[in-house]
């Protein structure tokens, strides 16, 4: 069976810090980013297991389960959202951190 491969989004930050990688895949000609990447990010708690469903569950973001390539390594499942998801956490973080 193929599952789709992951993708790396690199940003450096020219200093001190770390950089911040994001895994995306393409499904269907769309970019979807592996939520164990986005979701500490934006400060929202994991499930025992690790992933995030309580979490975007509660953000009403919805999101799909499927194992993917990693490398050669297939990893998952794993929980996939979508570009624009991305974008709501993003906001929602923003409004949380104002408030």
């Amino acid at each position: 069976m193929t599952y789709p491969r992951i993708k790396t989004l690199t940003i450096d930050s020219h200093d001190d810090e770390p950089p911040l990688k994001w895994r995306m895949i393409d499904l269907e000609g769309r970019a979807y980013y592996l939520a164990l990447d986005i979701c500490p990010l934006y400060g929202l708690g994991a499930d025992s297991d690790g992933d995030f469903r309580t979490a975007l569950t509660a953000e009403g973001i919805d999101f799909i389960e499927s194992r993917v390539d990693n490398q050669g390594e297939i990893i998952g499942p794993v929980l996939l959202i979508t570009q624009g998801d991305h974008e709501r956490l993003a906001a929602s973080a923003v409004k949380r951190l104002a408030a």
